[in-house]
């Protein structure tokens, strides 16, 4: 009869196994319910003249002190505006009379900055945020 002969292995610890199961359990789950969040079905209101130059909406600092899903904008004019969101960013200008939609499938948007570049110029922008 043939002896079978088993090698014993350094057992892992059940603790950090367990530990990394669940994070990567709740990282999951967070994406999951990311996918899930429905806006409220607020509007917010924009209507700024953008003199200097930036003006920064913070959305989550101030009123409605939560993230938005998606924001509208209009550019009244009469000089162009560079819009960008959650950074300050000088990419691609809004012209006067150009409309711009921003939408996120989540609530993303916590800073809407509005940039006119150079002496004197100003913009009429306005609008509306979903959150």
């Amino acid at each position: 009869m043939t002896e079978i002969v088993v090698k014993k292995d350094k057992a892992v610890e059940v603790g950090p196994l367990t530990v990394a199961l669940l994070d990567e359990a709740a990282e999951r789950l967070l994406e999951i319910s990311q996918l899930l969040v429905r806006p409220k079905g607020f509007i917010y209101p924009i209507n700024v003249l953008v003199e200097a130059e930036t003006r920064v909406l913070d959305f989550v600092k101030f009123y409605p002190h939560t993230p938005l899903f998606s924001v509208a904008l209009f550019n009244d004019g009469p000089d162009e505006v560079y819009p960008s969101v959650n950074v300050e960013q000088k990419d691609t200008p809004l012209k006067a009379g150009e409309n711009l939609t921003l939408e996120f499938h989540s609530p993303r948007i916590m800073r809407l900055y509005l940039t006119v570049v150079g002496s004197g110029k100003k913009a009429k922008i306005r609008g509306f945020g979903l959150y």
